[in-house]
This record gives structure tokens, sequence and C-alpha cells, in this order.
């Protein structure tokens, strides 16, 4: 079963709409998030594999090696690199708590445009997320 949001597989979208909402009360009510952006990414590939989508791993950087600082948390938060998850043109982020697109997240999700890269390519997802389940459970 797909949610309206461009075709995503609704266990996805349930999922990035429940780590939004944890990573709003981490923020606003301890000002600390306490999920690792690489577990949940890890987490969203699975899922999407169960559903015979084709995800991968994708790093997200500031231009010049510069901090990216997430719009959410209104610039008192920055991080060296985020990971996220990806299909195609589709970034699924719970900073975002939905799917996007790729060139709409990297202008409007960070306080200054971000660069995208290969984390974990497509052909090795499967097999880094079988070496890595002990970590993620």
């Amino acid at each position: 079963m797909r949610s309206e949001l461009i075709g995503a597989p609704v266990p996805v979208i349930n999922y990035l709409k429940e780590e939004h909402k944890i990573l709003l009360r981490d923020y606003f009510e301890y000002k600390n998030y306490l999920r690792d952006c690489t577990q949940v990414a890890r987490h969203v590939a699975r899922l999407l594999l169960q559903l015979g989508e084709n995800p991968c791993l994708l790093e997200v950087r500031g231009n010049n090696e510069r901090p990216i600082f997430p719009k959410i948390f209104e610039g008192n938060v920055s991080w060296p690199i985020h990971r996220v998850c990806a299909t195609g043109d589709t970034i699924y982020d719970p900073i975002v708590g939905k799917p996007v697109n790729a060139e709409k997240y990297k202008k409007r999700v960070f306080t200054k445009p971000v660069n995208l890269s290969d984390y974990i390519p497509r052909e090795k997802i499967e097999s880094h997320l079988q070496v890595l389940a002990w970590r993620d459970k």
C-alpha cells in the first residue's frame, strides 16, 4: 500500500512521521536529539527493501565541509554530516517527516544548500544491512 506522498510506501511514511515527532520532542523538551541518523536511515532502507524498493544511503554535507544546520532546530543544532535513505530522487529523512524530492531537500531543509553524496550505494545496501543488523537492535 502506498501513500499519496510521492508514491511512498505507508510503513515508511508512518515510521518517518513517528521519528519526526520523537525528534521534535527530544529537541524542544530536552534540547537534544538522541537518535543516530545512520541507524534511522538503515531502518528506512530495511523497510524499503522489504517492500521491493532499491534504496541507498546518502551523506548530507555543507559546502566546503562547513557544518549543516537543520532549519527545524532554529539554527541551534549543527552537524558535520548527516545520513539519510534515498530511492531515485526521493529522500527519506525524519527531519522532514515525509519523503521529499532531493532537489527540494538540498535547498530547503537546512539553513544553506547542502550536497548529497553516496555513503552506501544501492548495489551494496543489502550486505551492509546484514553486517550491521546486530547494531541496530
